[in-house]
């Protein structure tokens, strides 16, 4: 029993370790990186990892990607960034913050004509009002990503 104790409170320490060593290797890339792009990438991976226990690190990677996406000017890699800084917003319960990168991420991708992605923007949207309740218009937005996926078809 002492025996599992120990294991399931050093797993999380295991789990750490790992992340770090990958944030690490992408750190490593990153800085021998010129091209803007890439950086944007490496930028958005490295914030995936801190999403897992680290939201401010993973917000400011991800606000980093956001500038060197801008930069690039790739619409595809903007309107990623913003996601993923909405989904950071999200998880800290911050809304309204969260809608509103959502909401120009969306922008982009119907602007680009990615209906794919259209598709699982509107669910981001969706799962942000089941995180409020707001259980209709969740749906609403659901529905919406199932009509874009059919027609996509």
């Amino acid at each position: 029993m002492k025996h599992l104790i120990f294991i399931f409170l050093l797993f999380p320490l295991l789990l750490t370790s790992q992340d770090q060593s990958m944030i690490d290797s992408l750190k490593t890339v990153l800085e021998k990186s010129d091209n803007d792009s890439i950086k944007t990438m490496l930028l958005i991976n490295i914030g995936n990892q801190y999403i897992k226990w680290d939201y401010e690190e993973a917000n400011q990677n991800f606000k980093k990607a956001l500038s060197f996406a801008l930069k690039s000017n790739s619409k595809t890699l903007q309107a990623q960034s913003l996601i993923s800084i909405g989904i950071i917003h999200r998880k800290q319960g911050k809304y309204n913050i969260a809608l509103q990168f959502f909401e120009k991420a969306l922008k982009i991708r119907e602007e680009i004509g990615d209906k794919k992605k259209v598709a699982i923007t509107l669910l981001h949207i969706a799962i942000l009002h089941s995180s409020q309740g707001k259980r209709e218009k969740a749906m609403k937005y659901q529905q919406q990503a199932l009509e874009v996926r059919k027609d996509n078809n």
